[in-house]
């Protein structure tokens, strides 16, 4: 993903949220949508999960490679 933010071409959610002024939204409102998103793919990763019929191990790879890689969470605080 080609972000070109503070962090250059980095995948974190900080980099993201670096743009956000590029898009015409505000830090503050940037930070809540992430937030948001990550609430409800938190609230909702099971039950979607089970309807496609994935494995507890395909689901862990998927997760932590993917979905909620460790990396794209350095540097980011819900709050602030």
């Amino acid at each position: 993903m080609n972000l070109e933010g503070k962090q250059g071409n980095h995948a974190t959610l900080v980099n993201a949220q670096s743009i956000c002024r590029d898009y015409r939204l505000e830090e503050t409102k940037a930070k809540e949508i992430i937030n948001t998103l990550i609430s409800v793919i938190n609230d909702h990763w099971l039950t979607v999960c089970d309807e496609a019929n994935l494995a507890k191990k395909a689901r862990q790879r998927l997760w932590q490679n993917a979905v909620f890689n460790p990396y794209c969470f350095q540097g980011w605080s819900e709050l602030g």
